[in-house]
């Protein structure tokens, strides 16, 4: 017998919600292949970064010492090519919370995504930078850096076309706000007897099969777009993938870029 009886049911339910969105997406002429086709794209320009960096270490003379200013500069790449690693992750999770039929959530993980681009930014311009972010272990030191940089990721953002998205999901997905709660909002009227009952919910699943076309637009407008825009500046925000036939690949003349 479970242990988690609500739980299990949600899970459940998840189950076959994939299954109905996989329908609703393929109704949608090239949607599906065009969400499959942004991760790919993560796990190749992922894999481009990693032996990028890799062949840096391997060049490196054996006896280098552990505080030389290139083992430094070096291993801030590494941190970064992880940083790169996880916008991709959180657009796979976006995606697949979609499928779930969930909005909210994966709205949170394109404003992580927003966050993290223009901080490789700012890395490639600056390794301290990245020092200071690989070095941060606390909330107080988190906040620090955070009110530190905040204006210039603001500024990227701004020349990379993501502020909006960056504004508009943070209000969304992870401020308390009314837009949250619309997410979800679900209301209904029936009779019990000489009774009308009022019933308002806030559900997990947020597709409205009856009107499919708000959940839709997010998607496509918010949710594609996005991965578009970072494409689009990949080559600026992390210039050691610079293969051209990929950045081509990865910066289709899609109608959502422009």
């Amino acid at each position: 017998m479970s242990l988690m009886p609500d739980i299990d049911r949600l899970l459940e339910t998840d189950e076959k919600n994939v299954r109905e969105m996989h329908r609703c997406f393929a109704g949608y002429q090239g949607l599906s292949e065009l969400l499959n086709e942004a991760s790919v794209l993560y796990a190749t320009c992922c894999r481009a970064l990693g032996q990028t960096v890799n062949h840096e270490l391997n060049s490196l003379p054996r006896d280098i010492r552990p505080d030389d200013s290139v083992v430094k500069a070096l291993l801030a790449d590494r941190y970064r090519a992880l940083l790169f690693a996880r916008i991709g992750v959180f657009y796979s999770a976006a995606v697949a919370d979609l499928l779930r039929m969930r909005l909210t959530v994966p709205l949170g993980y394109l404003r992580l995504q927003c966050e993290s681009i223009a901080l490789l930014k700012l890395m490639s311009e600056d390794t301290a930078v990245t020092q200071q972010w690989a070095g941060i272990q606390s909330d107080k030191e988190g906040r620090a850096f955070f009110q530190k940089y905040q204006k210039r990721v603001m500024a990227i953002l701004n020349t990379y076309g993501l502020s909006n998205t960056y504004d508009h999901t943070s209000g969304a997905a992870l401020h308390s706000r009314f837009i949250g709660l619309a997410q979800g909002y679900r209301s209904r009227s029936y009779t019990d007897g000489l009774r009308v009952i009022q019933e308002d919910r806030i559900n997990l699943q947020e597709f409205d099969p009856e009107n499919p076309h708000r959940f839709m637009i997010e998607v496509i407008f918010t949710v594609l777009r996005t991965q578009a825009l970072i494409f689009a500046k990949l080559r600026d925000a992390v210039p050691e993938i610079n293969d051209l036939l990929l950045l081509e690949t990865a910066n289709p003349h899609h109608p959502t870029c422009h």
